[in-house]
């Protein structure tokens, strides 16, 4: 019996900081994946969410199937409302973001900006000439750009398609369906 106790105290020192932290609560979210050349398989998003669980100090962003981060220069995370860097650690599953204050329980929130690159070679690939973006989108409101010189010639989800100043093209939808997006861009 006296065995058990201290074994039973670890477990609840444990799992006390996970069961602390309220489910979590977004809102707003917004996405652009702007696809670098296809020979790299990469792409960097721009993640903004609003993030309203109460009391919350950490935000968790799931990492989606299939995809590698691939650390760039630009990789950060901001505080919109101050504008501040926050600090941030990145596992194979996940982005945890440590918020600037916890969020108001008086129906407040942590507005994000995460900016991420990631690769997925079986999703993002060239097929001869054609480049192709296949890929299930779980965000509400996306935009892709295209990498410079490419057209869009295909497209699975009903879109507004714009020419960027730079001449990029950008692929823009809500998705209104239940679960993400079945994106399948050439």
């Amino acid at each position: 019996m006296k065995r058990r106790i201290p074994a039973l105290a670890l477990a609840l020192a444990l799992t006390t900081p996970v069961l602390a932290q309220p489910p979590q609560a977004v809102q707003d979210e917004y996405a652009v994946y702007d696809l670098q050349s296809p020979d790299t398989a990469s792409f960097r998003t721009m993640y903004e969410v609003a993030f309203a669980s109460a009391g919350a100090t950490v935000f968790h962003d799931g990492i989606g199937m299939g995809l590698i981060t691939a650390p760039a220069a630009d990789d950060s995370v901001i505080d919109m409302m101050s504008g501040a860097p926050l600090k941030y650690s990145v596992s194979g599953t996940a982005i945890d973001v440590q918020l600037a204050r916890p969020v108001p329980a008086d129906g407040g929130q942590a507005r994000l900006r995460i900016t991420k690159t990631y690769k997925d070679a079986k999703n993002y690939r060239r097929e001869g000439n054609v480049l192709v973006f296949d890929r299930a989108v779980p965000i509400r409101h996306a935009a892709i750009i295209l990498p410079a010189g490419y057209q869009l010639t295909e497209c699975s989800v009903a879109s507004q398609v714009l020419a960027d100043p730079d001449g990029r093209i950008r692929v823009s939808f809500m998705n209104q369906a239940p679960g993400a997006a079945p994106l399948l861009l050439k």
